[in-house]
């Protein structure tokens, strides 16, 4: 009875994770020529809330 309350729950977080990035949307921003370095940033944005990724520069 447990596993099956666990994969039920399991079945039901991914069901919903999926229906809530339904509407979300991307914005690039690219300087371009107007930078000193070639880099972008995103905006990842949806109905509430919103994240920015602006993975500019890596260590190797």
């Amino acid at each position: 009875m447990k596993v099956v309350s666990i994969i039920t729950m399991a079945t039901l977080f991914t069901f919903s994770a999926l229906v809530q990035a339904t509407n979300l949307k991307m914005s690039v921003y690219n300087p371009g020529e107007k930078s000193i370095f070639p880099v972008s940033s995103e905006i990842i944005s949806g109905d509430h809330q919103a994240i920015l990724i602006d993975a500019q520069f890596q260590k190797k």
